[in-house]
C-alpha cells in the first residue's frame, strides 16, 4: 500500500535499466481528482518478459509487418486494485507471489541496516537516522533492496566523517547539514535516499559539461 500511495517518490527506470531488469510487477497508478487518493492495477508479469522471449514483434495492418521492438508490453488483464487502504485480489496466486517478496524484504530491513552499520565501522549513524531508513526500507521495495545489497560493498569500510565530508562537498552539498553535534550522519527522508546514492556512488559530475548528475542505477564498467 506504501508503494502505491508514494508512487511518484519510487525511482525512474530508464530505457536501459528496463532492458536489464528482471521485474516482478507492473502498476498503472491514477491518482483521484480533489482527493490524495491513488487507484492502482496491478499486473504480477514482468513487462518485458516477452520481448526476451520475441523472435518476431509485429502488426498487421492489411499484412503483417515487423515493427521497432517496444521497451515494455503492458498486458489486458489485471490482478490486483490497490488503494492506499484498501486491496481487491482478482487473482490469488498473483497476491501470494508479490506480497510474500514484499514481506519477505521488509523483514529482513533491521538486519540489513545493523550490517550496513557494520560494513561502516567509522561512519557513526544517528539512531534517528537509522529509524528513517528503516521505515524507507520498510515502506519501498527498492530501498529494501539497495539496503540489502549495500552492506556487502566492501569499500564502505573506508568511509568516515572526514570522507563523508569531502565527497559531499565535492557535490556541491553543504557537509554540515548532513551531521549531528556529535559528529554522527543525520538523515531525513529525503536525505537518507541522497545518503544512499553518495556512498553507492551514484552522484558524479560530466567530464566536460560540469554538470552534477545522478545515475538512475548503479553498473560496472
Amino acid at each position: 500500500m506504501q508503494v502505491v500511495a508514494k508512487c511518484d517518490e519510487l525511482e525512474v527506470v530508464s530505457a536501459n535499466a528496463l532492458a536489464d531488469g528482471d521485474f516482478a510487477f507492473y502498476a498503472i497508478c491514477y491518482p483521484q481528482e480533489n482527493s490524495n487518493e491513488v487507484v492502482a492495477f496491478v499486473r504480477a508479469l514482468n513487462p518485458t518478459r516477452v520481448l526476451k522471449k520475441a523472435a518476431f514483434v509485429g502488426r498487421f495492418a492489411g499484412s503483417l509487418r515487423r515493427v521497432e521492438t517496444p521497451d515494455l508490453v503492458l498486458d489486458s488483464e489485471i490482478d490486483l486494485v490497490l488503494t492506499i487502504d484498501e486491496l481487491a485480489i482478482l487473482r490469488r496466486s498473483a497476491y501470494d507471489r508479490l506480497f510474500a517478496d514484499l514481506d519477505e524484504l521488509a523483514a529482513a530491513v533491521p538486519t540489513n541496516i545493523v550490517q550496513l552499520t557494520q560494513a561502516m565501522p567509522s561512519l557513526p549513524i544517528a539512531e534517528e537516522s537509522l529509524a528513517v531508513l528503516t521505515a524507507l526500507g520498510s515502506e519501498l521495495s527498492s530501498v529494501a533492496r539497495r539496503l540489502e545489497l549495500l552492506s556487502a560493498d566492501d569499500g564502505l569500510a573506508e568511509i568516515s566523517p572526514v570522507s563523508l565530508r569531502t565527497a559531499l562537498a565535492r557535490h556541491g552539498e553543504s557537509p554540515d547539514e548532513w551531521f549531528n553535534g556529535s559528529d554522527e550522519v543525520l538523515l531525513d527522508r529525503e536525505r537518507a535516499k541522497n545518503f544512499l546514492d553518495v556512498v553507492e556512488g551514484r552522484w558524479w559530475t560530466s567530464d566536460f559539461q560540469r554538470e552534477r548528475r545522478r545515475a538512475d542505477r548503479f553498473r560496472k564498467r
